[in-house]
């Protein structure tokens, strides 16, 4: 339990030019009715004012503490460097432009977190367009229709990390932080904190609304992480037979191949894309779900690559 003398919950934003958004985000966050938290924000060397707003938050309310890079690091390395001032009981990580849905919604996770005596506790999340309207309320996976404990084993889902609070202690004594990716490092961090806790508490209410607004820049850099982490994602799941995110990762990667990178791309990344093909157990996939969009490019696959032999 959280003393008097330190936050109940760290919340931790990395921050990048996002200052049209980044008001209403720590407007949710400062009139939450548990006040008894900090506020981490990392600044990652914005150029539009996000970090003035910040100061001037900051200047109002004493929760709220700064970290300013001089360049930029990703949002990755940015949450490492929040996680380790972070004092509070439980850690919440919140994107500049996103925002919690209601004013009680820290107090409503962190009584449940404590009451379970639980490492992880989360609830649902929904989409929202770049003026707040909600696009989906149920995104598979991304909501919780009833209250309990959930081993993970059996729910295998990568996306929406943001929707849960980490029992500091745990997030230290399993040492579980962000890669240092430009792409997809949330869902690394997430099944590594899954795969260390082993199951974790629903709550069915929604506890984040997540803004969709901009599209992906698909650059040689970015993309190459990108396939670095389904690669590392494949392979732990093949690990753990884990069929459910093996099937996800596959189908990731191939949507990339088929329709996400440009072919220049492809061709740059092409030895990562092998290798992050050799860690698909196709077995496991046809265990999970018999997929003819799966067959047809496993054929294509046999044709121009050797597969790995599982």
């Amino acid at each position: 339990m959280a003393s008097h003398s330190s936050p109940a919950v760290s919340i931790i934003i990395p921050v990048l030019n996002s200052r049209q958004y980044f008001k209403e985000c720590l407007d949710s966050v400062i009139n939450q009715t548990l006040e008894n938290i900090e506020i981490i924000i990392i600044d990652d060397a914005s150029t539009d004012g996000s970090l003035e707003l910040a100061e001037t938050y900051a200047n109002h309310d004493p929760r709220i503490t700064i970290i300013q890079h001089k360049k930029t690091t990703g949002s990755g390395p940015a949450r490492n460097d929040g996680m380790a001032i972070a004092s509070g009981e439980y850690i919440a990580f919140m994107d500049s432009d996103d925002l919690y849905p209601s004013n009680n919604t820290l107090e409503i996770l962190y009584s449940k977190a404590q009451e379970q005596h639980a490492n992880i506790c989360g609830g649902s999340l929904y989409k929202i367009s770049a003026n707040g309207q909600i696009l989906n309320r149920k995104i598979q996976n991304q909501y919780f229709t009833t209250e309990g404990w959930i081993e993970y084993s059996d729910y295998q889902y990568e996306g929406g990390f943001s929707r849960f609070l980490y029992k500091n202690s745990f997030l230290k004594k399993n040492k579980l932080r962000f890669a240092n990716l430009l792409r997809f490092q949330d869902p690394i961090f997430l099944v590594n904190t899954m795969i260390a806790g082993r199951k974790f508490y629903a709550v069915p209410f929604y506890c984040y609304a997540y803004r969709k607004h901009k599209s992906t820049i698909w650059d040689n850099a970015n993309s190459k992480d990108h396939l670095k982490a389904v690669g590392y994602l494949l392979s732990i799941s093949n690990n753990l037979s884990f069929s459910k995110i093996h099937f996800n990762m596959t189908k990731n990667l191939l949507d990339s191949l088929h329709n996400r990178f440009p072919l220049f791309i492809k061709i740059i990344n092409i030895l990562t894309i092998i290798q992050s093909y050799k860690n698909i157990n196709w077995r496991l996939i046809t265990e999970y779900r018999r997929n003819t969009y799966v067959k047809k490019y496993k054929f294509f696959f046999y044709i121009f690559i050797q597969p790995k032999a599982h």
